[in-house]
C-alpha cells in the first residue's frame, strides 16, 4: 500500500497511472485519500483520469467531505469529477449531499442537486424536492428539471403552484417541460386558467407556445387542440411543434385523428409547409381519418 502512495507522487507520469489503477484493483477504501489529495494537484489529464476511475471504484464514504471540497473548486473539471465520483457512490452519497443542501453558495447547491440527480437513487428525490423553494431561481430550475426526469409525480401541485407564482420565464418553462414528463390530464387542464387568459389562446405569451402546443395536445381535446391552432396567425412558424405534438397525442388517443376538423387543419398545415419529412407525417395523420 505503501509502496502505490508513494509511486502516486512519482515523477514520471506512467508510474504515477499505473499507481492509480493499482489502487483501483485493490479494492481498499483507504486508498481512496490519497487518491483524492492527489487529485487537485495532478497537472497530467491521463493521470487525472486515472485517478478518478480509481475513486469510482473504491468505498469512499470516508472521504466525502474531501470529494465535497471540489465542489469550490474553480476547475470545473475537477467539480465534474466530485459529481461523477459521487455517481458512483449511488444511494449511499444520499444523506450526506442532502444534508449540505443549505449551504450559503448557491452554485454549490446546485452542484449537489446534479450530484444527486446522478446517482440515479430514489432516495434523492425527496431532497431535490425541498429545492423547489431554493432561494436561487438557477437551483429551482435545475431541482424542477430534474424532478421531471426522475418522473416524480409527487412534486406536480408545487409545480403547478409554481407556475402561477414565479415570473422567471426559464423557470415556468422548465416546470412546463417537467408537466409534460409527469402531468396527468387533470393537472395539465388546471394549467391553461394561468397560461390561457380568459380562455383566449391569443392572449398566451407566445414564448411558452411550443409547451402550450404539446400540453393542449397531451389533453386529448380535439376541440382544444383546434381553438389553439385557430388562434395562430403564423401557423407556419409552429407547424413542426403543432404536427408533432398531434403525432403523439394520436399514439396516446387513438381516435383523436379521427376528427375531421383537426383533419381539415392538418392538411392547412400541409399545404403552407415544404418540409418533406412534416409533409409524410401530416399525411400519415390525415389517412388515419
Amino acid at each position: 500500500m505503501d509502496e502505490l502512495v508513494k509511486a502516486l507522487s512519482s515523477p514520471d507520469e506512467v508510474d504515477r497511472i499505473y499507481a492509480a489503477q493499482d489502487m483501483a484493483e485493490t479494492e481498499n477504501p483507504n486508498l481512496a485519500k490519497p487518491l483524492i489529495l492527489r487529485l487537485p494537484e495532478e497537472e497530467s489529464q491521463a493521470v487525472r483520469d486515472a485517478i478518478i476511475f480509481g475513486l469510482e471504484s473504491l468505498p469512499c464514504a470516508e472521504i466525502y467531505h474531501l470529494i465535497f471540497d471540489l465542489f469550490h473548486s474553480p476547475d470545473a473539471y475537477l467539480r465534474n469529477a466530485a459529481i461523477s465520483i459521487f455517481k458512483s457512490e449511488q444511494g449511499v452519497a444520499v444523506p450526506f449531499l442532502s444534508s449540505h443542501l443549505n449551504h450559503a453558495d448557491g452554485e454549490v447547491r446546485k452542484l449537489i442537486l446534479d450530484a444527486l440527480f446522478a446517482t440515479g437513487s430514489g432516495k434523492a428525490i425527496s431532497a431535490i424536492r425541498k429545492a423547489l423553494d431554493d432561494a436561487s431561481v438557477n437551483v429551482r430550475i435545475t431541482a424542477v428539471e430534474y424532478l421531471g426526469r426522475m418522473r416524480d409525480r409527487d412534486c406536480v401541485p408545487k409545480l403547478i403552484q409554481g407556475l402561477g407564482t414565479e415570473d422567471e420565464p426559464m423557470l415556468r418553462m422548465a416546470i412546463l417541460e417537467s408537466l409534460l414528463r409527469v402531468g396527468t390530464r387533470d393537472q395539465i387542464m388546471e394549467v391553461f386558467p394561468i397560461l390561457v387568459p380568459d380562455d383566449d389562446f391569443s392572449k398566451a405569451d407566445l414564448l411558452f407556445m411550443p409547451q402550450l402546443i404539446r400540453l393542449t395536445a397531451k389533453t386529448g381535446d380535439a376541440k382544444l387542440i383546434i381553438s389553439l391552432i385557430d388562434t395562430l396567425t403564423n401557423i407556419e412558424i409552429y407547424a413542426e411543434d403543432i404536427v408533432h405534438a398531434i403525432e403523439d397525442a394520436s399514439r396516446e388517443f387513438g381516435e383523436l385523428p379521427e376528427n375531421q376538423n383537426l383533419a381539415e387543419r392538418i392538411r392547412r398545415i400541409m399545404s403552407q409547409t415544404a418540409d418533406q419529412e412534416l409533409r409524410l407525417v401530416c399525411e400519415h395523420l390525415i389517412k388515419q381519418t
